[in-house]
């Protein structure tokens, strides 16, 4: 994709075709009953793929090549309207949403579906409407799937009215409309192609040892022991702690009380990865065995405020909980790091308050993000 873009949301459990499917497991424990908002999970930076191949992660014999369209947000959007929704709508991408095969809903499958160069887009196309689109996947040029968009249970305004309902889509964002339960199946040595009549193609071929470039191979550096981000008459500043209690300083010398600028994240944040039942009193309270592997889950970049900042509660809510947390600010790009040299690629540490609001917890797709990622 050529385009310039933000922050990358996917949708499930929005076809009729997976809600049918999985409908005698969704009033089952521990779900209870279908989700009653939208299922959000987050494709981060690292997924994005540009180069047209992909390599199968470690261990790993096949993937699921599931297809589908992204919105892709033209301007702020928040709270929107039936009426005004589609004029937050930039255009449409196709998308592959790659996954490793996996049965897990009920927690985030970061690694199935987070992997590196897992989420290929196409270029920008102008909006229609979507339910007279049809998807088609071939794999070595046999048919595979072929998925009318006619069967979205939330259509194009009624996803973006829902998930604006509680957080913000900024431009160059994309909201990917929804992928199919148990998608075809790829393996090394084939190529995919995933079309749409009216709006464009995608072509990747998949290998065992495949190369693939990240979108973002950045190094951050810092020289003090302690540092901030400020917003002072508009233009941002770092800034340093003076002698002075209750002072900041920047790098040309000024020096302002701390009440009187605005604080911003500490960095410009990329994707924010938060562990859950790290602690062992945590996972002994929930009655829940440490697990095997790290239970991971992402923030988004519009759920970041600065120290000072305020967090807006909703009127309808009696339990917002706050979690104080101790964040990690990577440095480097950071791939198959070794224990004894993960230090050399951490920047440094922050202080971090993450809110979730549990009125809104559904016993399904835990932590979603209506929960979250406010």
């Amino acid at each position: 994709m050529k385009k310039t873009l933000n922050r990358v949301y996917g949708v499930i459990l929005n076809d009729e075709k997976t809600l049918n499917t999985l409908a005698p497991v969704l009033t089952q424990d521990p779900y209870k009953q279908p989700a009653k908002a939208p299922v959000l999970y987050v494709k981060p930076a690292n997924t994005l793929n540009s180069e047209g191949s992909v390599a199968l992660p470690q261990g790993v014999d096949a993937l699921e090549v599931a297809a589908t369209l992204g919105v892709v947000i033209g301007k702020t959007a928040t709270r929107l309207t039936a009426d005004n929704a589609l004029n937050a709508v930039r255009g449409l991408v196709v998308a592959v949403d790659l996954s490793v095969p996996h049965d897990s809903y009920y927690r985030p499958a970061i690694r199935e579906k987070c992997f590196d160069g897992s989420l290929l887009l196409s270029d920008v196309y102008p909006y229609q409407d979507v339910s007279k689109l049809t998807l088609t996947t071939d794999i070595d040029g046999q048919q595979c799937n072929q998925r009318q968009l006619s069967d979205l249970k939330r259509d194009i305004p009624r996803l973006l009215v829902d998930v604006t309902e509680f957080m913000t889509l900024d431009e160059g964002d994309v909201l990917l409309l929804g992928v199919q339960y148990q998608a075809s199946q790829i393996h090394a040595g084939q190529t995919a192609r995933v079309s749409c009549a009216g709006l464009g193609e995608i072509i990747f071929a998949v290998h065992n040892n495949a190369t693939v470039t990240l979108s973002q191979n950045n190094t951050l550096s810092q020289n003090v022991a302690r540092l901030g981000r400020v917003l002072i008459d508009g233009q941002v500043y770092s800034v340093t702690p003076t002698e002075n209690a209750g002072q900041v300083e920047t790098a040309d010398g000024r020096v302002f009380a701390e009440d009187a600028v605005q604080w911003l994240p500490p960095i410009e944040v990329g994707s924010v990865f938060a562990l859950g039942l790290n602690y062992a009193d945590h996972a002994k309270e929930l009655a829940f065995k440490a697990p095997e592997v790290p239970l991971v889950f992402l923030k988004g970049g519009n759920t970041v405020v600065g120290h000072n900042a305020n967090t807006r509660r909703p009127d309808d809510v009696t339990y917002m909980h706050y979690e104080c947390e101790l964040a990690v600010v990577i440095g480097k790009t950071a791939r198959h790091v070794k224990a004894d040299e993960a230090q050399d690629y951490v920047l440094g540490y922050t202080v971090a308050n993450d809110y979730a609001i549990r009125d809104y917890l559904e016993n399904y797709y835990r932590p979603n993000l209506r929960v979250k990622n406010r």
